[in-house]
């Protein structure tokens, strides 16, 4: 009797733990078929990394694209939620929805089989002090595929020699017309970057001629490093060697016929450039500080203000003449949302990395 009821118990458990296993089998896997609206595919859950930079997040957003149109059998779900503090999903507050079966801006029913973080080509990253890994197998295509230079390792942003690589056009040809449809800002905030736009094109006062627009994208010295780390740009020569730069590039072109359009949250660079050029800059938050990271240089400002300023940045930057910068996501991000755009390294930051 004892054997008989110690049987009955583990089979009574094996039970439960079998139809536990199809409950949420069901819910994770799901069957697209029980509810017409829904094409049958596997969805998968693009939430990023909010203690990542904006632009890392969007510029991963654009290669899991990539990735989903190129597979019929796919489908995303984009929930960005606690981005610049904020706790609404950040694509919901700030882009026009999209009419695509594949992509999608709320979970609503979708049956969602794996949930995403890190890049397409680094499954492995930092989770609130754990290592995760992400499973990549199932992929069928990558935005590195076929360029040789990032062939095996996939991963394109943060190196300076990226920008200087020719086939980078191939990338930033792929995810262009991506980010264009389904990064789409909304009615108010492609108002506030058309007013930009325009004003950047209106003749320098006293003068007749539409001006030749250069925009200019630049981070905190201590972004840029060497030797894994260990080899930070030196704030103390960083406004001259970023000043050099930008002289070097356009000493032979008519200052009075340029205007800088400046990106940055660093009030002495701004600064300094606007005592020799004509500077436009967005109505952004700035740090006197010359190192630090904006979340904590402007934890005391507006959170949906910040978010909408680095919106503004990034599509403004994407509509001038010619883009200068250093390494960056948001640098990438650019390119990408113009792919013609003529894009220059700035010879001071050859040879470094960005965090």
């Amino acid at each position: 009797m004892r054997v008989s009821k110690i049987k009955y118990f583990y089979l009574k458990r094996r039970l439960g733990f079998f139809i536990l296993f199809i409950f949420f089998h069901g819910v994770m896997i799901g069957n697209p078929d029980s509810d017409p609206e829904y094409p049958k595919r596997k969805f998968i859950l693009f939430e990023g990394e909010p203690y990542h930079g904006l632009y890392s997040n969007m510029t991963r957003l654009a290669e899991w694209i990539y990735i989903v149109k190129n597979d019929k059998n796919l489908g995303m779900i984009i929930d960005l939620k606690n981005f610049f503090g904020l706790e609404q999903n950040f694509i919901d507050l700030f882009f026009s929805p999209v009419n695509d079966p594949q992509i999608k801006f709320s979970r609503g029913r979708n049956p969602i089989f794996l949930k995403i973080r890190a890049f397409p080509g680094y499954p492995i990253f930092w989770n609130q002090g754990l290592f995760s890994i992400e499973k990549r197998k199932w992929v069928k295509k990558y935005p590195t595929d076929g360029l040789s230079s990032f062939e095996k390792t996939k991963w394109v942003l943060n190196q300076a020699d990226s920008y200087l690589n020719p086939q980078i056009h191939t990338y930033r040809q792929r995810l262009n017309p991506l980010i264009n449809q389904y990064l789409k800002p909304n009615p108010d905030l492609k108002r506030k970057i058309d007013s930009i736009v325009q004003s950047l094109k209106d003749p320098i006062l006293g003068t007749t001629n539409q001006s030749h627009v250069i925009g200019i994208h630049l981070r905190m010295p201590d972004h840029f490093y060497k030797e894994s780390g260990e080899l930070k740009f030196d704030e103390n020569i960083y406004l001259d060697q970023v000043e050099k730069s930008i002289d070097d590039l356009i000493k032979d072109r008519d200052r009075n016929s340029i205007k800088l359009f400046v990106c940055t949250i660093n009030q002495p660079i701004l600064d300094r450039l606007s005592l020799k050029y004509h500077v436009v800059a967005s109505d952004i938050p700035r740090s006197s500080q010359m190192n630090g990271d904006w979340s904590e240089l402007l934890s005391g400002s507006d959170h949906y203000l910040n978010a909408e300023g680095a919106l503004v940045d990034a599509y403004v930057l994407s509509q001038c003449d010619q883009f200068f910068c250093g390494p960056s996501n948001l640098a990438m991000f650019v390119a990408c949302l113009n792919s013609d755009l003529d894009t220059v390294l700035l010879p001071c930051f050859k040879g470094w990395k960005s965090r």
